[in-house]
């Protein structure tokens, strides 16, 4: 299993832990960064992208569903992760 899908999977159980969600997808898009300057110094931070529905997000901002989720993966940004894309809804 690659550095990514290892970092994929373990973004997944924290979000899952985290958040219960009806419905979640993190997908790596770390290979369409390949030749980006941080994808060359830092080749184990990977671009990822997650898709979350949770009941957590029920009557919050945008901002604060985001806020949310990065203080849940906060000890992973800049080592594991690089970039994080969300689309998170309460449905």
């Amino acid at each position: 299993m690659s550095v990514h899908e290892l970092t994929r999977v373990k973004i997944y159980n924290i979000l899952k832990k985290s958040f219960n969600p009806s419905n979640l997808e993190v997908i790596d898009e770390s290979s369409y960064h390949k030749g980006h300057t941080e994808a060359l110094l830092h080749p184990s931070a990977g671009h990822f992208k997650v898709i979350m529905a949770a009941d957590a997000f029920k009557n919050l901002s945008m901002v604060e569903r985001h806020r949310m989720v990065y203080r849940a993966v906060a000890d992973m940004m800049d080592k594991e992760i690089h970039a994080l894309a969300l689309s998170l809804s309460d449905k």
